[in-house]
C-alpha cells in the first residue's frame, strides 16, 4: 500500500537534542518528547518510541499539532515561509515509502550543554550559562514570564560520554549536523 506524503519530514529524518537534554521532533518546537536521562537508548526512542511513531503517523494524517508545530502553524498562517516548507523543498526527492516504513536520519541538531563564555544579544538560559543571572533577574522583576526559560535558568546537565557515542553512531546516514551551544569546547567532559 503506497502512502501519501506525509505533511512534514521532519519526525522521518531529523533528531534534535537541545539543552537540558530534551529530545524534540525539531528545532522549531519547544515540545519535548523526552529526555536524555529518561532513556538508555536514544537511536531506539527515535526510531520505535511510541511518541516519535505517534508524530509520524500524525503527520501522514495531514495535520499538524498546532501545539507542537506552533512555529510552523504561525508562521504559515501568516504566509511566512515555515521550517516545515523549508524541508519539504530541500528534500523533495526522498524516496517516501522507504523512511515511511523505516526512519532515515538525515539531519542533527544537537547542543551538549548550555555551558557557555559568552552572553550574546540574541540568545538566552536556554543556550547560554552566562544569561541564568539576568534571566533570573527579568523573571522576578515579570520583565520576562516564559515557561521555557523557567526551567533552564540555573539548570545545565551534560551528555555523557555514552550518550556522544550515541549521538554519533546515529550519524552514519546523516548529511547535515549543527551543534548548538553553550560552547561545545567549554564542557570539562569533551575537552
Amino acid at each position: 500500500m503506497k502512502k501519501n506524503k506525509p505533511l512534514c519530514l521532519h519526525p522521518f529524518i531529523n533528531f534534535t537534542l537541545e539543552p537540558g537534554g530534551h529530545l524534540r521532533p525539531c528545532c522549531a518546537t519547544y515540545h519535548s518528547m523526552e529526555t536524555v536521562d529518561q532513556i538508555s537508548d536514544i537511536k531506539e526512542f527515535w526510531i520505535n518510541s511510541e511518541a516519535m511513531n505517534d508524530m509520524r503517523n500524525l503527520m501522514f494524517k495531514d495535520e499538524l499539532d498546532t501545539k507542537i508545530c506552533f512555529a510552523c502553524v504561525r508562521n504559515e498562517k501568516n504566509n511566512l515561509l515555515s521550517k516545515r516548507i523549508r524541508y519539504s523543498n530541500k528534500f523533495k526527492n526522498i524516496p517516501i515509502e522507504k523512511i515511511s516504513e523505516t526512519p532515515t536520519l538525515l539531519d542533527m541538531d544537537v547542543a551538549f550543554s548550555r555551558t557557555c563564555n559568552l552572553q550574546c544579544a540574541t540568545c538566552n538560559s536556554l543556550f547560554s550559562s552566562k544569561w541564568f543571572k539576568d534571566d533570573r533577574k527579568r523573571m522576578e522583576l515579570n520583565i520576562e514570564n516564559n515557561s521555557v526559560l523557567e526551567g533552564a535558568v540555573g539548570n545545565n546537565p551534560v551528555l555523557t560520554e555514552d550518550q556522544v557515542n550515541q549521538l554519533i553512531d546515529m550519524a552514519e546516514n546523516v548529511k547535515k549536523v549543527v551543534i548548538k551551544g553553550g560552547e561545545p569546547f567549554l564542557e570539562s567532559n569533551f575537552k
